[in-house]
């Protein structure tokens, strides 16, 4: 009896043991089964991930091809507008040459505009005359025509006439003196054929000479048009000086070189401002020095800024240097561009660009002057057509 209630305790032990067991088997299957949940959760985002990446990847080629298109078109680019820029570099290096050039060529044009607007008129008014001619040539000769019409009605009517009276004097006489006026009317007909064609031939040719002149007209308007581009692009480049003290300053005409070798490089110092080089201005005192007799102040053919003032009241300008005795800090300077100083230096053909500067801002108001009056100069009219000696209507084969 002790040994089966032993035995029944052992059996009761050992099985709550193996409940105890199989319940830490159910929760260690429920972890697993969570984790395996857990990590096919992981593996599907990391399936998108991978998906995600590759569709990353793909853009970003395709970004690197696109960037790597624009890089060259970029460096295409540049290179363009490098060459862009040495061209212009090379056209404002040229602009001091190429400005004489246009004031020639505005010349040339405006001469030749005129010369062929006066041709074009001319021809314009032997057109006129030519066409007027015609058509009086033309109604003398339907004139003509009905004159020869009514003879030969007049002639066959006396003819009828003669046949029903017979043989007479008077008729004969009429009958002579129809024919007679017939053969006039068909000599005036010939005539006034004669003349329509020469009148005709002479239109024709007006007409050659005229497309001719319109040609050449508009030949010269299309020069005037490249030089008028020409003369706006250097006036731009003269315009570019970046505030220097040379853009406020202008001279009379025969006096630029003077007043830029009178100034020399100082031209180039910006006025006022904060610049490394700059004019500030000084006022006159009254123990400023006076000029040598026969010498003009250059100031007298100048328009300057009040800042070079009493630089400029200090310069004398002649024809030519003769050793005028100069005060200290004076100097003096020729129309053609040589410099002597109170101390004695010299110099010869300093500031030829600056003059050639000045210059050009002297020639190109008037070369805009120009183009202004080219542009508004109105087409010759039509003169109306005048009967010259000679000429001849329908009303001079009446009668």
């Amino acid at each position: 009896m002790a040994n089966a209630q032993q035995a029944q305790d052992q059996a009761a032990a050992s099985l709550n043991q193996r409940r105890h067991e199989l319940s830490e088997a159910r929760e260690r299957a429920t972890a697993l089964a969570h984790e395996l949940a857990t990590t096919r959760a992981r593996r599907d985002t990391v399936v998108r991930r991978l998906a995600e990446l590759d569709r990353l990847d793909a853009s970003l080629a395709s970004d690197v091809e696109r960037e790597e298109a624009l890089r060259h078109d970029a460096e295409a680019r540049i290179a363009e507008l490098d060459s862009e820029r040495a061209a212009i570099e090379h056209r404002l290096s040229d602009d001091e040459a190429q400005s004489a050039r246009i004031g020639r060529e505005l010349a040339d044009l405006e001469t030749k505009s005129r010369e062929a607007e006066a041709a074009l008129a001319d021809l314009l008014t032997r057109q006129a005359a030519m066409r007027a001619e015609r058509r009086v040539a033309e109604a003398a000769l339907e004139a003509a025509r009905a004159q020869v019409e009514r003879t030969d009605q007049e002639r066959q009517r006396l003819t009828a006439q003669l046949q029903a009276l017979g043989t007479g004097s008077a008729e004969d006489a009429a009958r002579a003196e129809a024919l007679k006026r017939a053969e006039a009317g068909k000599s005036a007909q010939a005539k006034a054929e004669k003349d329509l064609e020469a009148a005709e031939h002479e239109r024709a040719s007006a007409a050659e000479r005229r497309d001719a002149a319109e040609s050449s007209l508009a030949a010269a308007r299309a020069a005037l048009s490249a030089a008028r581009a020409e003369a706006q692009a250097l006036e731009r480049a003269l315009q570019h000086g970046g505030g220097s003290a040379i853009e406020s300053l202008s001279a009379d005409a025969g006096y630029e070189r003077a007043l830029a070798a009178a100034l020399g490089e100082d031209a180039d110092a910006s006025i006022g401002g904060e610049g490394l080089r700059r004019w500030t201005g000084s006022d006159a005192q009254t123990g400023d020095p006076a000029l040598p007799s026969g010498v003009e102040p250059l100031i007298d053919h100048v328009r300057a800024p009040s800042q070079l003032l009493r630089r400029l009241k200090q310069i004398g300008v002649s024809d030519q240097d003769r050793g005028q005795v100069l005060a200290v800090g004076q100097r003096l300077v020729t129309r053609d561009g040589v410099l002597r100083r109170w101390d004695g230096f010299v110099s010869t053909g300093s500031g030829a660009a600056a003059a050639e500067r000045l210059i050009r801002g002297t020639v190109s108001p008037t070369c805009k002057s120009s183009f202004r009056i080219l542009s508004r100069r109105p087409m010759p009219p039509l003169q109306p057509a005048t009967r010259r000696p000679g000429t001849w209507n329908a009303g001079d084969l009446k009668g």
